[in-house]
């Protein structure tokens, strides 16, 4: 919504010589000094940004930017009919801030925020439809918090926050339905609390080679006050799994 005086826009508003930012109208802002950001409709998201990186890549690209060292997106992102985010934002290692997107259709985030080591936010996401986020947030050494995941349709999360040595805690996970958790937080150093993670539908409970291996390594601020994993079985090989950590695999509770 705009202000207009006999027709024309207002540029600036100015109250006993200060300039107002902003006027909101019954809770709702109906007028901002700040400019309109351009928005890009992203069709295609999937991409390494490396080679073609999708409609993302080629507005990057468009802007004189190098995704490598860019520190921020100069523009909006219209991703309301995007189903893949895979590799989307992989490898942008000076990247600070995410815009907020539509994720709502979205089903497979694998690697969409891998490498990305100045990362220190990601705005909240509908991940309810996504089944497939390993090495989600990989490498993402700068990132702190986690907003609230819907991870209900979650099937693969291996490696998902792994190298994650900034973050101190996850939100609740439902992890009901994944297969894999391996390496799921290796190497997350400052990581020390996790609360109750299901590992029942993982196939091969192995801490070395199946779907649990070196699922906590090297988290040693980690311990078994903070954490428990349910298994439907026997872990075997569970020492590999707790390799570097704070944690025992009495972690490991069949339930």
């Amino acid at each position: 919504m705009s202000i207009t005086i006999n027709g024309s826009g207002v540029d600036s508003v100015h109250i006993d010589g200060e300039t107002i930012g902003s006027i909101w109208v019954d809770g709702a802002q109906v007028w901002s000094s700040a400019p309109k950001r351009e928005v890009v409709k992203i069709n295609n998201a999937h991409g390494y940004l490396s080679g073609p990186g999708g409609d993302l890549g080629a507005a990057i690209k468009a802007h004189g930017l190098d995704y490598k060292t860019m520190t921020e997106l100069p523009f909006d992102l219209d991703t309301s009919g995007v189903t893949d985010m895979m590799n989307m934002f992989y490898g942008c290692a000076a990247l600070k801030t995410i815009p907020e997107m539509d994720t709502s259709g979205v089903t497979d985030m694998r690697d969409m925020f891998k490498r990305c080591s100045s990362l220190e936010s990601v705005p909240e996401m509908d991940t309810g439809n996504v089944y497939h986020a390993m090495s989600m947030f990989e490498g993402c050494s700068s990132l702190e918090t986690i907003p609230a995941l819907d991870t209900h349709s979650l099937q693969v999360a291996n490696s998902m926050f792994e190298g994650c040595s900034s973050l101190e805690t996850i939100p609740a996970l439902d992890t009901s339905k994944v297969e894999s958790l391996a390496r799921m937080f290796y190497g997350c150093s400052s990581l020390t609390a996790v609360g109750t993670i299901d590992g029942r539908s993982t196939p091969d409970r192995d801490g070395k080679t199946g779907s649990l291996a070196y699922m906590f390594k090297n988290t040693p601020k980690l311990k078994n006050s903070k954490a428990k994993v349910l298994v439907s079985g026997t872990v075997t090989n569970a020492s590999y799994a707790v390799s570097g950590s704070g944690l025992t695999t009495a972690v490991f509770v069949r339930g």
